[in-house]
């Protein structure tokens, strides 16, 4: 059974983002993880991949969601941000990230 609060959110379904998830759920942390993204398609893959991945681990229902799940959550996490291309650094794309986050 999770040891934590009933529900996190997580805001950006990239490699960090269902990262943290897949760690989040190996431990038992929360009952309830929602992945939130501006790209639905990939928030529902990770989830899928995840609820896969979950048969082996403790339960958690996993899925796809919207803002509106997130303002329920305990706590929220935000891995949203600009991709890094080439030789950019992470503060070299820190204005793009500030303009995802404030979306």
């Amino acid at each position: 059974m999770a040891r934590g609060g009933n529900r996190i959110a997580i805001i950006g379904a990239g490699h960090v983002g269902a990262t943290a998830a897949y760690a989040i759920m190996l431990r038992a942390l929360f009952r309830e993880i929602v992945l939130i993204d501006s790209d639905l398609g990939l928030a529902r893959a990770e989830a899928a991949d995840l609820s896969d991945a979950n048969a082996m681990a403790r339960p958690a229902h996993i899925w796809a969601g919207t803002y509106t799940d997130a303002a329920s959550a305990h706590i929220a996490v935000i891995t949203a941000g600009a991709a890094t291309h080439g030789a950019e650094t992470r503060l070299s794309v820190a204005a793009k990230s500030a303009e995802i986050v404030a979306a």
